[in-house]
């Protein structure tokens, strides 16, 4: 007996290994193996079909269902004694092979992976090839070795002469290398270079081709080769950058070698005889005094020569012409530039990683997934309907069991929110009563439909039901995002306008990478914003937060009002205005505003015009009538002078008829004009909000971009001011705390080194900064105000109520403005500070940063600000 529990232990213990179940877990499971074995199953039912069943038990026990794992087809049951059917012995399981072989059998028809043959992107398959293609764009043969851009910067900056022509660079004032390496990656462009007679002549054979085709003569011509060699050109984008600082560098160390031997000629002869006499002195006081330093001489003096030895001696003079012009570096300058090499290299690797993954996660989110995953996809869709279809027909069961109103009423203020059954067996309550917790017995008349339930064999408990509803509805979610990640495939595979943009980004993101390494990585916020703007990306995230909040709200019972929830055109309307009136107070709202009522001013001139029309027209008609109106003229005044009456002329009716159109007329007119320019007035204000809103969400971009180029420029212009310090490391040669001196110059190199590593670590994690405030700060904010929206329209309508929530959407459109350029600024100081954020968890801070410097600019120029 002691053997055989020894080794279920064992058994156990490796299954808690392999299998990460909790020890609790561990020792109910040892229990009630020992149970199932020794104490309460007679046998296991034998089927042929899928059926889930307890095991049978043996005489005075009975079973309850504590849960179906339909995807092993296990029935796991309590066990109770009959004598006491509300205390739970044991737990046994069964297992049908059946219904774990037809869950297991559950196939689908898979899609296949087609080939493509050519560069284009039709599926996720093709961004390897794409990937692949810019891994071997650098590859320029043998001899030759391409330089990127961060290569190219310190290879210019630290004047490598084994990279950098330099007496070429200087003599052409161009940036020449030597013939081992090259600026230009396999990138080629065909130039049709066409003279104005070429341009004529194509337009008439391009007319006398169009003719005889309408005669039908088919004549085919010899179209000239325009893909020849001497169409050809290279093109990179590294000799474009930057290429005029680089040379004006090289020039200032050739014009500046002579100045930095003369200051270190002074540091040797005035400098370093002082700091030695200030040390032997400093030796002779405490030997006469008898005073012990214990300091090591031999270490100083080894390290001063080494100093001098690796700081101070020119091992490497660079020609810069046929004269004695040259430019001296150290040993140092010759140990230090391969580290830099190193570190720009390790940047460059993990800027490739960060876009390969952020292009892969950006891609599979507007559908373009691995033929293999949808397969997996389709499959898991299949499987979650079939568990869906079981667990409906235990559901039925289930309510044909219990009291439901009953048990919701009862656990809706003990466990949860609409929840039907409990979630466990023990529930807790506490009883004023008895001044402590009660547990209670489901298993009775008030909560079972018919008595006979209570003690009845195979029952489903009421902790196994609640599984299964809790079951159905996590699957109900699941297979919303399944659904639509299987829509989004269909949509990517059958849309070529999507696949088209992708392939382009892709194309220009991965060449921009392989050609300008690091520096190239603020681009991927750009192709990140316009990933997510251009159509590209699904609205399925943010129709989710909306349901996410309606779920929440229906779950809670409260309503928040049809204006705070912007359902319906009106209601819409009203929330959209007064949750952007904030946007009128953003500066230079007042300036594009006017702008915009100027755009729209010529809309003023429409009534005038209209009105002219009408005149125009007014006055043909007139001047046709004019002879008809002359003869009734006539014949009235022969009329008049035969009855001594006074003539009432036609032309006097017409006359008062066209006063009083010119009157009425001019009356419209104003009132049109009043109501254009109210119309014009507003829809300015509309369009100025829409391009503020518009800036407002370029911002994170421009943010990380700015602070990106300004970092990046910082690391190079550390590495010159690096550079150019070197020589006069020999001040502290012999100095009293050389050693420290040493370590904290070897510091700023090694982090130097490092820098653009931290820099691609910065930007990845401003990429996240950016995604995590457009989409959880925008949750929190609307979870924020839904108390506040609840409790106005649970009071009674008024019109302060009303004026509540158009005040509280007023505010909330505060938070959102306020949250996207918090965004802004979080961003902006990730990029910017993120490599001295990094080097604080290490306890390493540069000696110089680039924000020490800004806020020492800042500092310096604050007084100015404020004069007065």
């Amino acid at each position: 007996m002691k053997l055989n529990k020894l080794i279920l232990i064992c058994i156990l213990a490796l299954n808690y290994l392999f299998a990460s179940q909790t020890p609790s877990e561990i020792i109910n499971s040892f229990e009630d193996t020992l149970n199932q074995k020794e104490s309460y199953i007679s046998s296991y039912p034998n089927r042929n079909s899928c059926y889930y069943e307890c095991p049978t038990l043996k005489e005075g026990y009975f079973g309850r269902i504590a849960n179906i794992d339909i995807k092993r087809g296990e029935t796991s049951c309590y066990v109770y004694d009959k004598k006491m059917p509300d205390n739970i012995l044991a737990r046994v399981s069964n297992v049908n092979q059946s219904c774990k072989s037809e869950y297991n059998n559950i196939k689908i028809q898979p899609l296949e992976s087609k080939p493509n043959e050519s560069m284009s992107l039709q599926n996720f398959e093709d961004l390897k090839k794409i990937e692949e293609k810019y891994k071997n764009y650098s590859n320029v043969g043998t001899n030759q070795e391409f330089v990127n851009l961060s290569k190219y910067m310190i290879a210019g900056l630290t004047v490598d002469e084994e990279i950098i022509d330099v007496p070429s660079t200087i003599k052409y004032n161009q940036v020449t290398l030597n013939s081992g390496y090259t600026l230009y990656p396999n990138s080629i462009v065909v130039n049709e270079n066409k003279s104005l007679l070429d341009e004529l002549k194509s337009i008439v054979n391009s007319a006398r081709t169009s003719f005889q085709e309408s005669l039908g003569i088919d004549i085919k011509e010899s179209q000239p080769n325009t893909n020849t060699i001497e169409n050809k050109d290279l093109v990179s984008t590294v000799k474009g950058f930057l290429t005029n600082s680089i040379i004006f560098i090289i020039n200032f160390l050739n014009e500046y070698n002579d100045v930095m031997l003369i200051g270190k000629t002074f540091i040797l002869f005035t400098i370093i005889p002082i700091t030695i006499g200030m040390s032997v002195l400093s030796k002779l006081t405490k030997y006469v005094s008898n005073v012990s330093d214990f300091d090591d001489i031999a270490e100083r003096i080894i390290l001063g020569v080494a100093t001098m030895f690796i700081f101070f001696f020119s091992t490497s003079n660079i020609k810069v012409d046929d004269k004695e012009n040259k430019i001296s570096q150290t040993n140092f300058h010759q140990l230090i530039r391969p580290v830099l090499y190193k570190g720009a290299y390790l940047a460059d690797l993990a800027s490739s990683s960060a876009t390969n993954a952020y292009l892969k996660y950006k891609l599979r989110d507007v559908g373009l997934a691995p033929v293999s995953t949808i397969n997996e996809i389709s499959l898991e869709k299949e499987k979650i309907n079939y568990e869906q279809t079981k667990l409906t027909s235990l559901l039925n069961t289930c309510s044909d069991i219990y009291n439901t109103e009953a048990l919701k009423q009862y656990i809706g203020v003990t466990v949860g929110l609409n929840q039907t059954y409990p979630p466990s067996e023990n529930l807790k309550r506490y009883s004023s009563q008895i001044g402590g917790d009660t547990y209670t017995n489901f298993y009775n008349t008030s909560f079972l439909k018919n008595e006979s339930f209570i003690k009845m064999n195979g029952l489903y408990s009421v902790s196994s039901c609640y599984k299964f509803e809790r079951k159905f509805l996590e699957n109900k979610t699941e297979l919303k995002s399944l659904n639509y990640l299987i829509k989004s495939y269909q949509n990517a595979k059958e849309n070529d306008v999507i696949k088209k943009q992708v392939e382009i980004i892709a194309n220009m993101q991965y060449r921009n990478n392989s050609e300008l390494g690091f520096t190239s990585l603020p681009m991927l916020a750009t192709t990140s914003f316009f990933i997510d703007n251009i159509g590209l990306k699904g609205s399925f995230e943010e129709e989710q937060r909306e349901q996410t909040i309606k779920d929440y709200r229906k779950s809670s019972g409260y309503e928040i009002g049809a204006i705070a929830e912007g359902e319906g055109w009106i209601d819409s309307s009203i929330n959209w205005s007064f949750s952007n009136i904030p946007y009128v107070l953003v500066p230079g709202f007042d300036s594009i505003q006017r702008f915009t009522e100027t755009l729209l001013s010529p809309l003023k001139l429409f009534p005038s015009k209209l009105i002219n029309l009408v005149n125009d027209v007014s006055n043909n008609v007139q001047s046709k009538n004019a002879n008809i109106i002359n003869k009734g003229n006539n014949s009235n005044s022969v009329h008049s002078k035969m009855t001594n009456q006074k003539p009432v002329t036609q032309n006097s009716l017409y006359t008062m008829a066209s006063n009083f159109k010119s009157l009425v007329l001019g009356i419209v007119a104003d009132m049109a004009e009043g109501i254009l320019d109210a119309l014009i007035k507003i829809l300015s204000i509309f369009l100025a909000i829409l391009i503020i809103k518009y800036l407002i969400s370029y911002l994170p971009i421009i943010a990380i971009s700015t602070a990106s180029f300004m970092v990046i420029f910082f690391y190079y212009f550390m590495i010159e001011i690096y550079y150019l310090a070197v020589p006069f490391m020999i001040a502290f040669a012999f100095s009293t705390n050389q050693l420290e001196h040493l370590k904290t110059f070897m510091k700023v190199g090694l982090t130097l080194a490092f820098k653009p590593l931290l820099i691609v670590i910065s930007i990845v994690m401003a990429l996240f900064a950016k995604e995590f405030f457009e989409t959880i700060n925008v949750m929190l904010i609307n979870l924020q105000f839904e108390p506040m929206y609840a409790l106005n329209e649970a009071s009674s309508f008024s019109i302060g109520s009303f004026f509540d929530t158009l005040g509280l959407t007023t505010i909330k459109g505060f938070l959102l403005i306020g949250n996207s350029i918090i965004g802004v600024f979080v961003v902006f100081y990730l990029v910017f500070n993120g490599a001295n954020m990094i080097l604080d968890i290490f306890g390493i801070r540069d000696s110089i940063s680039e924000n020490q410097l800004v806020g020492n600019v800042e500092s310096k120029t604050a007084k100015w600000q404020n004069p007065i």
